[in-house]
């Protein structure tokens, strides 16, 4: 498996729009730039699996020459707007509008995420109902927490992240997070990857530092050659749903994959050579957009 990070920053991106904190002044000194998360998996047989679709997703496409009509396979992590207003562009593709296609693109999400996003993004200003859950232009496939399923010979496991339940938790003034997606009737999940060679590829974002005990188990059972972490904060605590430098490094030593880097990165972070330096003295290599590697 080939991955692409086709953007490695949180929300508000890095520069963030009009912010002169020193992270963004940095970054544009630099010329650097980290746009909302997002990548994309290419298999042996050409064929991509595109992981969350942000708003600046057909940019993303041109400027790291994705041939987008290979994309068979769309995962979607949780309904923020970061990780999934580009859906609007599979989601209004119909004949009338001129489009043609060989066959619909698999839509794979979690139920509750896609009738949020559905509602969200809509054409019709009029009528709220919810998209339908298959066209001549993509098919839907509700996906649940720690259930696998097979994308050609590609294994994929979603897992929960504890992103959600972190900032529900926290909503609710609850001194720990909750146990699991069922008790607030939404998930927020990462994704194992496994191939045909039994090469693993994990990617988590976002994720919440106090991590669900299933997960965990999961995680310690399973080998991970490769590993995309977030670490959207410098110095967090755990109701923000997110990672920090230090949780970073401490689910590395405890996990042990064979190889790391991070993504999802926000301007409440370190300057982008200041992080690299603290990541690369852990054995964390730094990421950017653009990045690409092969498990």
């Amino acid at each position: 498996m080939k991955v692409t990070l086709l953007g490695t920053g949180a929300d508000h991106c890095i520069p963030a729009f009009r912010c002169l904190c020193p992270v963004c002044q940095d970054a544009r000194k630099r010329g650097i730039t980290r746009q909302n998360s997002c990548a994309v998996i290419e298999r042996d047989d050409g064929n991509l699996i595109l992981i969350d679709m942000p708003p600046q997703i057909m940019l993303m496409f041109g400027n790291y020459h994705i041939p987008d009509e290979k994309i068979y396979d769309v995962l979607i992590t949780h309904r923020h707007a970061d990780h999934t207003l580009g859906l609007r562009y599979l989601f209004h593709g119909k004949h009338e509008k001129g489009f043609s296609v060989k066959e619909p693109v698999n839509l794979h999400i979690p139920k509750q995420a896609f009738e949020s996003i559905s509602k969200k993004i809509h054409s019709d200003k009029k009528d709220l109902q919810l998209h339908p859950t298959e066209t001549d232009f993509y098919k839907i496939h509700f996906i649940e927490t720690y259930k696998s399923f097979t994308i050609r010979d590609t294994k994929v496991t979603p897992i929960e992240t504890g992103h959600l339940l972190a900032k529900i938790a926290r909503d609710a003034n609850l001194d720990k997070p909750l146990k699991s997606s069922e008790q607030s009737g939404e998930a927020t999940l990462g994704f194992i990857f496994e191939n045909a060679d039994g090469k693993t590829f994990a990617y988590l974002l976002d994720a919440s530092m106090k991590l669900p005990q299933r997960t965990v188990e999961i995680l310690e059972k399973k080998k991970i050659d490769s590993l995309i972490l977030e670490c959207t904060y410098s110095h967090e605590s755990w109701f923000t749903g997110h990672f920090d430098i230090d949780g970073v490094v401490e689910f590395k030593e405890k996990f042990k994959p064979d190889w790391m880097s991070v993504s999802h990165v926000s301007h409440k972070n370190l300057k982008t050579s200041d992080l690299a330096d603290k990541l690369a003295k852990n054995g964390i290599k730094p990421s950017f957009d653009g990045m690409s590697f092969t498990v």
